[in-house]
């Protein structure tokens, strides 16, 4: 039953901020320390029907279990919308039947852009993919659906292992992002080609810094 409304109070007029953090890229929101630039989608979809509920948080948010309402202005749901990344999991994942499934969730995580000081050559909104997880289960590249391919981070080396040194040497350079080494790399992300996980139940991931980005103190890890 529809209420009519009973009075209209005017409030006090406050300015709204777009927070950026020099250096560390960092800052508290609610008490929770945010790096603003990771940003996990996630879809929750009937197989053969669709989509039936999405959400987007970033790194630190949804580790305390949070997400963000979604928003016209909110600087990830907007990346997310500049890639069209919701049609793209309702067509690759959301409009085919599986078979003894009743209800998939796709997880897609990414580097919303430009945000950092180093923006990678990009004006408009945008974001690069570097994992999708289907029902929890990282899909290898060669697997990922070609849709996304198109907005996915470089990949700078895919084969066995090779030894420390080159792997580091990798970590160096200019940023392939934009293609045109608009600012050095921030560095790279090894990942085995079928998750693994360490004795503690982590996803086992190692992040090298490229030692000139590390020495612009743009990174606190």
């Amino acid at each position: 039953m529809l209420k009519k409304i009973e009075k209209i109070e005017k409030i006090e007029k406050r300015d709204r901020y777009d927070i950026t953090v020099e250096g560390t890229h960092n800052f508290y929101a609610n008490g929770i320390l945010i790096h603003n630039s990771q940003i996990n989608a996630y879809a929750s979809l009937k197989p053969g029907q669709g989509i039936t509920h999405r959400w987007v948080s970033t790194k630190n948010y949804n580790k305390a279990g949070l997400h963000l309402i979604e928003s016209e202005t909110n600087f990830y749901w907007r990346s997310t919308r500049a890639i069209d990344l919701w049609g793209m999991i309702e067509h690759c994942y959301g409009l085919v039947e599986v078979e003894s499934v009743d209800e998939r969730v796709i997880q897609v995580f990414g580097e919303a852009l430009p945000c950092q000081a180093f923006k990678y050559g990009q004006v408009e909104h945008t974001m690069r993919i570097f994992d999708i997880r289907v029902d929890g289960v990282s899909i290898p590249y060669d697997l990922v659906p070609e849709p996304f391919k198109e907005f996915w981070v470089p990949i700078l080396y895919d084969g066995a292992y090779i030894n420390v040194d080159e792997i580091k040497s990798l970590a160096k350079g200019m940023e392939q992002v934009s293609g045109k080494e608009t600012n050095i790399k921030e560095g790279m992300v090894l990942r085995p080609y079928i998750d693994r996980r360490a004795s503690d139940g982590t996803r086992l991931l190692v992040k090298i810094l490229n030692p000139k980005y590390r020495e612009t103190g743009e990174e606190i890890n």
